[in-house]
């Protein structure tokens, strides 16, 4: 689901519900997620004691609200003004459910929560996979020719058919023909941080050209709408494989492509580019692989640039050129990599 912006969810908990306007109260937690692109949403147990956490908010309802300084809030309403309330936050995935967060305990006579707070973890700056026919409003599409003026409306949000697995499911779509056409994400992360002012970050995602003259790619350490300037990963019409490109400018220097994956018209293919920055270079290295296929191990791409006047931060975003259609899906930006074990939560706590 796309990450709603800055918003806080207040929904009741039924259970908590039961005591009376007279002797209840509301209280906000808080808690971290290490990697909260890799979770579909939370969900909240709470019971009298740690060892009788039976009621549960599920994440139907507490969903994954979007991090606002490296953390997710939830108000709990109806809480008993006598005797305590353990609380524990749960990440889930599909079926999958992690552990249990550490408990936080809640009375009228605690402020603060018995045990001691997490430290906010780092948040995902990007997550977005277009469910629900609809993306951010922080996207901004610009024109064909590079263009650096707005454009609104030529991407759209579409149901597209996939083969691995065999599923329909929304995707960012570019159908209308034209050279150099792009859409940049110019919004904030939950931290207050412009997508002009990101760095040394990981992007992922996916990307598909149906017809064999057509390109497709995306865009990381973008000037864009005040330049056309960029690091790219695409792949350009009739061409066989993805390359790692700045293009219009000189000092990035590629090594060999290991084990380069070849393109086929229709097909989803995952991407993942790690961008990192030195004192007298900058490092890009990037994967490529066929939806239906294992990640590789190593990068196929590996790109060093060395111009003093390099991009050392910027927005993301996605390229398209030629003819066909072009879709991207489960666009993510993230200073951390992405784990495949669901770990807990950080312990929640009570917000100030």
């Amino acid at each position: 689901m796309p990450c709603a912006r800055w918003i806080i969810l207040v929904l009741a908990a039924p259970g908590l519900l039961a005591a009376s306007a007279a002797s209840a109260r509301d209280e906000m937690i808080t808690w971290s997620y290490e990697h909260p692109c890799d979770v579909e949403g939370f969900e909240i147990r709470y019971g009298p004691s740690p060892s009788s956490l039976d009621d549960v908010i599920p994440a139907e309802e507490v969903g994954r609200p979007r991090q606002v300084g490296g953390q997710f809030s939830y108000v709990l309403e109806g809480l008993p003004e006598a005797g305590e309330t353990h609380v524990c936050v749960v990440a889930v995935r599909g079926d999958e459910r992690s552990a249990c967060s550490n408990t936080l305990v809640l009375s009228a006579a605690t402020a603060k929560p018995i045990l001691a707070g997490n430290t906010p973890a780092p948040e995902a700056e990007l997550c977005e996979d277009f469910s629900g026919g609809t993306r951010s409003s922080d996207w901004v599409d610009t024109g064909a020719g590079a263009s650096l003026v707005q454009e609104s409306g030529l991407f759209r949000v579409e149901m597209l058919d996939r083969h691995y697995p065999m599923v329909r499911s929304e995707a960012l779509v570019l159908s209308t023909p034209g050279d150099d056409v792009h859409s940049h994400f110019l919004g904030w992360d939950g931290a207050g941080v412009a997508a002009a002012d990101w760095t040394a970050y990981e992007y992922s995602g996916q990307m598909m050209v149906k017809k064999n003259d057509g390109g497709v790619g995306v865009t990381l350490y973008s000037s864009y709408t005040d330049e056309d300037d960029y690091y790219r990963l695409g792949r350009h019409p009739k061409a066989a494989n993805f390359v790692l490109e700045r293009p219009g400018r000189f000092g990035l220097n590629c090594n060999p492509q290991v084990d380069p994956v070849h393109v086929a018209a229709g097909q989803w293919y995952n991407f993942r580019i790690l961008a990192e920055n030195g004192p007298d270079a900058s490092r890009f290295t990037a994967k490529v692989w066929h939806a239906a296929s294992r990640e590789p191990q190593r990068p196929q791409l590996d790109c060093t640039d060395i111009d003093p006047a390099r991009q050392l931060s910027g927005a993301v975003g996605v390229w398209a050129s030629g003819n066909g259609t072009k879709a991207w899906d489960s666009l993510r930006v993230s200073a951390q990599l992405q784990t495949d074990v669901l770990g807990p939560p950080g312990k929640p706590e009570v917000a100030e």
